[in-house]
């Protein structure tokens, strides 16, 4: 039934459109853009698990996986709203954990020890490196293919899902302490430490360095192409588009709080970047500019984007999941 409420609000409606309309048009011949853009309240989720958590992956909008201390192996199938922590016979601490395919997930950690299941994360099984270095870190970029790093410079793949693994000679980073590592496909991969990168474009075969003068620079990094990264450590953000060949910084906050400790983007524009102060940084047009988007009060540990959501974790094990809210914001020009 119409009513002038509803025409109000319908002509109201109309007004909002026609001014963002405006402003693109106006805008584009300045060279200044008007995005959709996406902030966001963080809800808190609170978990029991058995040991502290370090870090946790997602294959999809369900399926979580998080792994910490104590061979902590804990799984939802809700999004992060409930978990199940998963028996196995071992008690070493785990690192770092990542899936190859729906089904196929491999987690790392202590003395160069990996897990793997075949089943999402219900049952898991050993594959052991032939060293008894630390790995910090791991990513897989195909059905197969999968690189863990770590301490030592130890750099390591298999090309079987994790049934075996080889370990390439990491000249450029020898004795290194590797934190992450991060794949776009399989067409470009990037590790690091202190002030230098190095890079990949052979599925972690072999590694050239990549040179800066920022210290400090690599506790996580993110390629959303074989050009374009973005790194955190310490309390500043570093973003490349030409490979590592040069570094920008986009974000400071001096000696304020502790530590970037994770970063992952939800697509092209859509990034998060978590502190061990409980602070969590986004970007809304793939990390030019940052604003503080939640202060949790969490020593945050990692987070994981789907193309849908976000979800961070903390070391005690709470989860904070992203809910976004739409908001129009003009950006100055480039």
């Amino acid at each position: 039934m119409f009513t002038r409420t509803n025409f109000n609000r319908e002509l109201l409606s109309l007004i909002l459109i026609v001014i963002v309309l405006s402003a693109v048009w106006i805008n584009k011949a300045e060279g200044v853009s008007v995005s959709a853009e996406t902030s966001a309240t963080w809800t808190t989720i609170q978990t029991d698990f058995s040991y502290l958590t370090h870090a946790l992956t997602c294959t999809d909008t369900n399926l979580c996986i998080a792994v910490g201390q104590g061979n902590l192996i804990a799984r939802s199938t809700n999004g992060g709203q409930t978990w199940q922590e998963i028996t196995t016979d071992d008690t070493f601490m785990l690192m770092g954990v990542d899936c190859a395919t729906p089904t196929l997930c491999i987690a790392s950690g202590h003395g160069g020890k990996t897990l793997r299941s075949i089943d999402t994360g219900l049952t898991w099984q050993r594959s052991d490196l032939p060293i008894e270095h630390l790995l910090n870190d791991i990513t897989c970029i195909s059905d197969l293919d999968c690189i863990a790093v770590g301490a030592v410079g130890t750099v390591a793949r298999t090309d079987d899902g994790g049934h075996s693994w080889i370990l390439p000679i990491m000249q450029p980073l020898a004795g290194a302490y590797l934190q992450h590592i991060d794949c776009f496909t399989t067409a470009f991969c990037m590790t690091g430490a202190a002030s230098t990168a190095a890079v990949s474009i052979d599925q972690g075969r072999s590694w050239q360095t990549r040179p800066s003068d920022i210290q400090y620079l690599f506790t996580d990094a993110v390629c959303l192409s074989a050009q374009h990264c973005i790194v955190v450590g310490s309390d500043q953000i570093h973003r490349t588009t030409d490979g590592g060949q040069s570094w920008t910084m986009t974000f400071s906050q001096g000696s304020q709080g502790l530590s970037f400790s994770a970063i992952d983007c939800q697509n092209a524009q859509l990034c998060v970047a978590v502190k061990r102060n409980g602070q969590i940084i986004e970007s809304y047009d793939g990390g030019l500019n940052w604003v503080v988007s939640a202060e949790t009060g969490q020593s945050l540990m990692n987070v994981h984007c789907t193309s849908t959501s976000c979800i961070a974790i903390s070391y005690n094990g709470t989860i904070l999941k992203r809910t976004p809210v739409s908001v129009f914001r003009v950006l100055p020009p480039l």
